[in-house]
C-alpha cells in the first residue's frame, strides 16, 4: 500500500506541473485575445491598414496555436485525473 501512496504523491505532483503549465496557456491565450482586440479598434480607425491587418491575422493564427495547446494540456490532465480515481479506488479496497 505504501507503493500506491507513492504513486499517488507522483500523479498529484505531474497533475501540479500540468495545471501550472495550463494557467500559462490560458493567460498567453488571453493576452492574445486581448491584442486581437486591440487590432479590431485599430482596423475601426483605419480599414486600409495591411499592417493592421496582417498582425490581426498573426494573432489569430496564435490563438489556434495557444487554443490547441490548451486542448492538449486539458486531456492530460484528464488522464491523469483518470489514474488518480483508479489508484485512490484500488487504495480504498
Amino acid at each position: 500500500m505504501t507503493g500506491q501512496c507513492e504513486d499517488i504523491t507522483k500523479l498529484f505532483e505531474k497533475r501540479m506541473a500540468l495545471v501550472c503549465l495550463l494557467s500559462r496557456a490560458n493567460a498567453e491565450h488571453l493576452r492574445i485575445l486581448q491584442l486581437n482586440s486591440g487590432f479590431d479598434i485599430l482596423l475601426m480607425k483605419n480599414s486600409d491598414s495591411t499592417d493592421v491587418a496582417d498582425r490581426q491575422n498573426k494573432a489569430e493564427q496564435d490563438l489556434g496555436a495557444t487554443q490547441a495547446c490548451i486542448d492538449a494540456l486539458e486531456k492530460d490532465v484528464a488522464a491523469i485525473d483518470a489514474k488518480i480515481a483508479a489508484a485512490t479506488n484500488l487504495e480504498d479496497r
